[in-house]
């Protein structure tokens, strides 16, 4: 390498959408620019087969960020193809919240086969915005293109998606419909041409089906009882899942694929958006497009029986079960309901009132619990995380500490002290957030995003080693800010809480023993009971 060439890194990221845009390609163009410009390549970042709509599953991308902001990249120029490949992010501003990251750190993002110098200049910032939603629309028009491709596909009859339920098979067939053999699950057609149908799958699996219906028709039993039933008999569940449950169940009665019937667009989940249900007049809906497993008058008498269990409720029954759930149990909640006898299930009052808080108003019940968890943002980006890790760093330099920062999220304070961040994760399934720890940190910074008027973005909550058991602890949507409290210090500021901690900890001993902690809101500790239970 000469003297005079400046170091770069490479970051390169292929789809599935052209050719043009294969690794080998951009890697060309950009050791042609290198190359003219006098650039040594010393790092490559490369995401192949993920989509540039959003940055999560951008490994590449996310460690050039991490390396950034960290202050760990060996180079002064960053090289990509062009501004489509950075990403095509349906917001323009994250895209130049990104760039800006590295143009902060004094790394210059460099466009290789744009025609604009990307040197700031006013017209270089105009032409990069409009290359920007260039690069988002590419993405919508394309998406709209796959989409009514396969609706007109559904319309026909063909088989648009994945898997097949239980009990059926994919086939791959040729425009004039000649089999050309099934297809296990996650194969794809081999020719654009080729269509897929749905067929009737191993006889073992079609008797289960017919079961099924046998037993929720004939013998009366429900979903829990017939997947019960199934699970006690060894019967080999679905392969998506570990077990049969009511749910499954419940989609194989409700399943009008079993009568034959082709219905598509129920849901949306385009551009990454989060998935919704369209309304029936969105369906798409073909009848005997393929070979019926269960006759109409059986699934049709499934389905009557089915809507003859949705109950519906007058006003004076769920207010009068929600008076005997408060007497019974002090409080009311999802779990409150669940035990007691009688009492309609949290759908029912939600499908009546929109919410449970507003279905405990009609009884003149308020809660004490803080509602702004409902409103926290999902989870926290990784760009965020570590710049609050780079944060901390440049203030424990300043107080005249050594800190090396390891997997982007751990601080090691003068080779003794493991300061951990991390973030309150959302976990759909527990309806509300997960904090995981490391047995290797003294200490755990928990972030989460404030919705308060406060001077941060975020706020801070300090955990020491071993205030809690277990590798993680939940925190419910519906539980008060003050739970937290019980264990873990909170802070507004990182400043704030770093002359406390260090106030409190001697960085000249070691810290192999029991660890010093600042002091508590509380001195109470909370039990197995208050960390896992929904209240």
């Amino acid at each position: 390498m000469s003297p005079t060439n400046r170091r770069a890194a490479q970051y390169v990221r292929m789809s599935t959408e052209l050719q043009q845009y294969s690794t080998a390609n951009q890697m060309a163009r950009i050791a042609e620019y290198a190359q003219a410009h006098a650039l040594t390549i010393v790092k490559t970042y490369l995401d192949e087969g993920k989509t540039g709509l959003k940055i999560q599953g951008r490994k590449g991308l996310q460690q050039l960020l991490a390396d950034v902001i960290a202050n760990q990249a060996p180079y002064d120029v960053i090289l990509v193809y062009d501004i489509s490949r950075w990403g095509r992010f349906q917001d323009n501003d994250e895209s130049a919240h990104y760039e800006f990251l590295c143009r902060r750190a004094g790394k210059q993002v460099v466009y290789c086969a744009e025609m604009f110098s990307n040197d700031g200049s006013p017209m270089a910032n105009i032409i990069k915005g409009l290359k920007r939603a260039m690069a988002s629309e590419y993405s919508r028009e394309l998406s709209d293109k796959v989409f009514r491709g396969q609706s007109h596909l559904a319309k026909l009859g063909w088989h648009v998606g994945a898997r097949g339920p239980y009990g059926m098979r994919r086939m791959m067939v040729s425009p004039t419909g000649k089999p050309r053999g099934t297809m296990d699950s996650g194969e794809r057609k081999s020719l654009q041409s080729d269509k897929v149908i749905l067929v009737p799958g191993p006889p073992k699996e079609l008797a289960i089906v017919r079961q099924i219906f046998d037993w929720f028709l004939n013998e009366k039993i429900y979903y829990q009882t017939i997947a019960e039933r199934l699970n006690s008999k060894g019967i080999v569940p679905p392969a998506y899942s570990n077990g049969w449950s009511k749910e499954i169940v419940k989609n194989i009665l409700r399943n009008p694929k079993y009568l034959g019937t082709m219905i598509y667009n129920r849901t949306t989940e385009r551009l990454s958006t989060p998935k919704r249900k369209n309304p029936p007049s969105a369906w798409i809906i073909k009848e005997q497009a393929f070979a019926p497993i269960i006759d109409r008058r059986t699934f049709e008498r499934a389905q009557r029986r089915i809507k003859s269990n949705i109950r519906v409720h007058k006003d004076d029954y769920l207010e009068e079960s929600l008076r005997r759930t408060l007497a019974l149990h002090g409080r009311l909640s999802i779990s409150a309901l669940k035990a007691t006898k009688g009492a309609p299930s949290a759908m029912a009052y939600r499908r009546r009132y929109g919410t449970m808080r507003a279905a405990y108003a009609t009884i003149g019940y308020t809660s004490d619990l803080d509602p702004v968890p409902t409103n926290r943002k999902k989870n926290m980006t990784l760009a965020r995380v570590i710049g609050v890790v780079a944060r901390l760093k440049t203030l424990l330099q300043q107080r005249g500490l050594s800190v090396a920062i390891h997997d982007h999220t751990t601080l090691v304070i003068n080779r003794r002290l493991v300061l951990l961040v991390r973030t309150f994760l959302h976990n759909e399934s527990l309806k509300g957030y997960q904090l995981f720890f490391s047995e290797r940190a003294h200490w755990t910074l928990a972030l989460l995003p404030s919705d308060r008027f406060t001077t941060s973005e975020m706020e801070f909550y300090l955990l020491r080693k071993g205030v809690v058991s277990g590798k993680s602890i939940y925190f419910y949507r519906k539980r008060s800010l003050n739970w937290l409290h019980q264990f873990a210090v909170h802070w507004e500021t990182l400043p704030d809480m770093i002359h406390a901690l260090l106030a409190t900890i001697p960085l000249g001993t070691d810290f192999n023993g029991e660890l010093p902690c600042p002091p508590y809101e509380t001195n109470s500790q909370p039990t197995d009971t208050d960390l896992n239970s929904d209240w």
